[in-house]
């Protein structure tokens, strides 16, 4: 079973993927791609996020090559433009590092696309280890809506159902 992802405006000769931040899903590039309907986006839900909640477990190399099959299977060309921001945009940076044929351009924001020391090394595998154990805890859900300014209507899209 692959990622949960939502296709928009096929019609368009070159594609649009769309990978959101931890503590998110796809939806949170809604209203962007409202105004995108002129072109093909795909917008996934990475693994253990959203709908793609009970694909497991989530490593970089694992999410990456999801969204690698899906370029491959539904961008035109077999191709796409890249937009990635925090988690996705580390899960961008592992997609330019395995398959960088399947990538247009990538435009990335808020992650390391650098090799760091080994004291940050282990710090953000820790972090990394604490953040997977608390993502789906509601008390947390509730806290990293509130950073990111999500209305509180949009909470079903963060709960487990």
């Amino acid at each position: 079973m692959g990622l949960y992802f939502r296709e928009i405006g096929r019609n368009n000769n070159e594609t649009i993927v769309f990978l959101h931040a931890g503590m998110s899903s796809g939806w949170m590039w809604d209203k962007l791609v409202e105004s995108l309907k002129n072109y093909h986006c795909l917008i996934p839900d990475l693994p253990e996020h959203g709908k793609s909640i009970s694909i497991k477990p989530f490593t970089m190399k694992k999410a990456a090559n999801e969204v690698i099959d899906i370029i491959r299977e539904r961008a035109h060309g077999k191709k796409a433009h890249i937009v990635g921001l925090s988690l996705g945009a580390q899960v961008t940076v592992q997609i330019l590092g395995t398959a960088p044929e399947v990538v247009d351009h990538a435009v990335i924001t808020g992650t390391l696309a650098r090799e760091v020391g080994s004291g940050l090394s282990m710090f953000m595998n820790i972090f990394y280890k604490i953040y997977m154990r608390l993502k789906d805890v509601d008390f947390f859900i509730k806290m990293g809506m509130k950073a990111q300014n999500t209305q509180k209507n949009f909470i079903f899209f963060f709960l487990i159902v």
